[in-house]
């Protein structure tokens, strides 16, 4: 998580004025952990996140919160997400992709596509 923060503090040092996290699996934890502690950061997106170490979730807002889980996941059932979500207060949003595991690679392509809208809107000023 030290290291999310160091690079979040790099880019707004650079000009960065708004920063989305994406983590997958475990680093979906570290996301929402990271993005709780920055004040740069406007949005956070787990994809297949597992809910260990999510407890500062309620402390997102006013951060926006995208999740992304596969309703096949073998190594980390989607019931993750949905406590995740269910914990998270303010603008969340759960997307569960039916018969995608926990790589979303059976839906690579929705799966990008709605990551990256869901960046662009919430990461505009």
């Amino acid at each position: 998580m030290h290291d999310v923060l160091a690079g979040v503090d790099f880019l707004v040092e650079r000009g960065v004025e708004r920063v989305g996290l994406v983590g997958h699996s475990f680093g979906g934890a570290v996301m929402i952990d990271a993005g709780a502690q920055s004040p740069w950061v406007a949005t956070v997106v787990g994809l297949a996140p597992q809910s260990y170490g999510t407890e500062a979730v309620s402390e997102l807002p006013p951060r926006s919160l995208l999740l992304v889980h596969g309703t096949s996941d073998a190594v980390l059932p989607p019931s993750c997400s949905l406590s995740i979500h269910e914990r998270a207060r303010g603008r969340k949003e759960l997307e569960l992709i039916p018969g995608a595991g926990h790589v979303l690679d059976e839906a690579a392509e929705p799966v990008f596509t709605r990551v990256r809208d869901w960046l662009l809107r919430e990461l505009r000023t």
